[in-house]
């Protein structure tokens, strides 16, 4: 198996992401010379109930609930990192499409390594969701995909 010097896992926030998800990453990076950062992406409020409404157009009450996701999210990854000796810094919580920021911050950290979960799909011919086929062929790294 190759040695990885930056590992980055994206994460949903889910207790299976928490569990099974970061078991593996700090397995994996299980060496001073690996750096694991996470992402957690928040999906848009527009794009969750309006398809597409951009963020200049959303009320007051759907900006505060925007903020307020960020807010949780980012206060979630702080708990992480504080549970598993993970430094701060290599916390990053983005705002958008969570295929299109993993593939951004995969290159802009460099990282060698891209962990990413996939939820069991009911249909035969589609065994990952939607970001993860969205990322496979787009990466210039390693993918891992723990089926969860």
């Amino acid at each position: 198996m190759p040695t990885y010097q930056h590992i980055l896992l994206a994460i949903d926030l889910t207790e299976e992401s928490n569990d099974s998800l970061l078991e593996k990453a700090l397995e994996l990076s299980n060496s001073d010379q690996c750096r694991l950062s996470i992402l957690h992406v928040v999906r848009p409020v527009g794009y969750t109930y309006d398809r597409g409404l951009s963020m200049g157009l959303l009320d007051d009450s759907m900006k505060t609930l925007q903020e307020e996701a960020i807010s949780q999210a980012k206060s979630k990854l702080m708990e992480i990192a504080k549970q598993n000796a993970i430094p701060e810094d290599r916390m990053h919580c983005k705002l958008g499409k969570a295929s299109l920021e993993i593939i951004n911050l995969s290159k802009e950290l460099n990282a060698d390594l891209v962990i990413v979960g996939s939820h069991s799909n009911p249909s035969p011919l589609q065994k990952v969701g939607a970001t993860v086929r969205g990322i496979t062929d787009r990466l210039d790294c390693d993918t891992l995909i723990v089926q969860r």
